[in-house]
């Protein structure tokens, strides 16, 4: 499997694991929409600061 693609799945599966995390948290309170906006909010935030798309565009180009 190409570097680039391996890498990209695991972004992918990262992704899924922190969606699956805010469902895990959010279920409990009977989806409670403050909770989940709030829970959603933050991931998005923090997967944007941590792996950033510009930096995922760059490593899906890099030769």
């Amino acid at each position: 499997m190409p570097h680039r693609l391996e890498w990209f799945m695991i972004e992918m599966v990262n992704g899924f694991w922190g969606s699956l995390t805010i469902w895990v948290d959010v279920l409990p309170w009977k989806l409670n929409y403050g909770v989940f906006l709030t829970a959603l909010s933050f991931f998005l935030i923090k997967g944007i600061r941590e792996s950033g798309f510009k930096r995922i565009i760059l490593k899906w180009l890099e030769l």
